[in-house]
């Protein structure tokens, strides 16, 4: 079953992502002081793809042998191999469309592009029952019937961690044959102590309960997978 929906246009290759990554790093760095409201201190403006700088794309790519001999069997291509270490590994906030404010970049959209096309590639999973153990940028704000729209890959895993510092979401997903929950760790296997498992771009989950962590500010929000 392959669920993944182009959104952007035509899929960038390797040379894409080197070449803009390489312009980028010519570029001037931007380093303007701007006033924070929330520390009540001057602070440098935020360059989101500032990221870029640390050559992320260039160091995956040096080290691609590894990288397709761990995913061999699943028809990565080298952009879908970089993109998708980059994405486990360091970088996931920068494949997230809220971490860029009202404007995305056009190699960011590219970037979520071929992410997805990897992630897709996965097997599907067969878990029921996923979680998220929530970070600071994910919604926690809601209410039981309400539906939450993902516009980028949610990362959960299949293991219930036992911690209670954070929201959790534990999601029950679809059929096998419906779900669009893919097992990362089968196809890129790169912590043996985490089972990785991703949705693709936009999929829906319906908030069926909201519970109280004992103790402490956190909650559980039940959910379940939405069709498409």
């Amino acid at each position: 079953m392959n669920l993944h929906k182009f959104i952007y246009g035509v899929m960038r290759d390797i040379v894409y992502f080197l070449e803009e990554e390489d312009k980028y790093c010519q570029t001037e760095r931007e380093e303007v002081e701007v006033w924070d409201e929330e520390v009540q201190d001057w602070d440098y403006k935020r360059v989101p793809l500032d990221f870029l700088r640390q050559k992320p794309f260039q160091r995956g790519y040096d080290n691609i042998a590894y990288k397709k001999e761990i995913t061999k069997g699943y028809d990565l291509s080298d952009a879908e191999l970089i993109v998708l270490g980059s994405f486990i590994m360091h970088h996931s906030k920068f494949f997230r469309d809220d971490y860029y404010g009202d404007v995305i970049p056009e190699i960011a959209k590219n970037m979520f592009e071929v992410l997805d096309v990897s992630v897709s590639k996965a097997p599907i999973t067969e878990h029921k029952t996923l979680y998220r153990f929530c970070q600071v940028e994910d919604k926690h704000d809601m209410k039981v019937g309400e539906v939450l729209f993902i516009p980028h890959n949610l990362t959960c895993t299949s293991d219930k961690w036992d911690r209670n510092d954070r929201d959790i979401y534990i999601i029950q997903t679809l059929p096998r044959d419906k779900t669009h929950a893919h097992d990362i760790y089968k196809m890129y296997p790169h912590n043996e102590n985490e089972h990785q498992i991703n949705f693709l771009r936009g999929t829906k989950f319906l908030v069926t309960a909201i519970k109280d962590i004992s103790g402490t500010e956190y909650h559980e929000f039940y959910m379940e997978e939405l069709e498409q």
